[in-house]
């Protein structure tokens, strides 16, 4: 089987994790990249499994979620004070299922394998993400795969 590895780097987001018994539980940052590795049951015309030049929506999806925003677990016993601060205007506010990077990269997967099905020549060709690294740095890395 072909696979082919595409990488986005540098979105620069907020996050915490507010059940950690630690320096986590704080809003701090991380310029956030993502790896995702894609399958196809059949090469393209050109060789490709995913021509990486159709991939702009997922570009898009990314820095919608990710580029300068605060990152909030659905479940965070503060996020009634981050909604407010969005209202307000002081940080632009994503809540999402949890924020550590496994999740992030869960996340980043489904937006991924959207993008794919909803290209008529990838979903024809039967194109896949199998993997999504999220980088919260360069010494650690969450993943998510099928």
């Amino acid at each position: 089987m072909h696979t082919c590895t595409k990488t986005y780097r540098d979105f620069p987001a907020a996050h915490r994790a507010p059940n950690h018994d630690g320096h986590c539980s704080l809003i701090h940052g991380h310029n956030w990249d993502f790896t995702f590795v894609f399958s196809a049951e059949e090469d393209d015309i050109n060789g490709f499994v995913v021509d990486f030049g159709k991939l702009g929506k997922l570009k898009d999806r990314l820095t919608h979620l990710f580029d300068h925003t605060c990152l909030i677990a659905r479940d965070d016993p503060k996020r009634d004070l981050f909604e407010d601060m969005n209202l307000q205007g002081l940080l632009d506010l994503r809540i999402v299922e949890s924020t550590c990077a496994e999740a992030l990269a869960r996340l980043a997967f489904c937006e991924a394998q959207s993008v794919l099905d909803e290209n008529p020549d990838f979903r024809k060709r039967g194109a896949r993400v199998v993997r999504v690294d999220c980088h919260e740095d360069s010494k650690n890395i969450g993943s998510f795969s099928i």
